[in-house]
């Protein structure tokens, strides 16, 4: 099965690690593959797991602790980590689908 949005998202990678911010691009790089900075990791595994358990009073805790824009670019990078795996295995589950037949 060839995806089509493969190029997409691999340009989408590749532009939340090499964009200019706050947090270092190995930082971001890291997230992206869930290895997770000590600091933050139990914000950034609840985002990845249960983004919609995420309160405003632990995202303002991030803030405080770590500044807007580095809070911003670390839940962006475990967003897209997520929504990456969910991807992947949803990809896998169609492909074992198709070899069945």
């Amino acid at each position: 099965m060839n995806d089509p949005h493969a190029a997409v998202w691999s340009a989408l990678a590749r532009t939340l690690v090499s964009a200019r911010g706050v947090l270092d691009s190995d930082v971001r790089r890291r997230i992206l593959v869930a290895i997770l900075p000590t600091s933050m990791r139990g914000y950034l595994q609840k985002v990845m797991r249960h983004a919609y358990r995420v309160t405003d009073e632990e995202v303002a805790e991030q803030v405080r602790a770590h500044g807007e824009d580095a809070v911003f670019e670390a839940t962006t990078c475990a967003a897209f980590a997520a929504a990456d795996l969910r991807v992947l295995a949803a990809l896998a589950a169609v492909r074992g689908s198709e070899e069945k037949r």
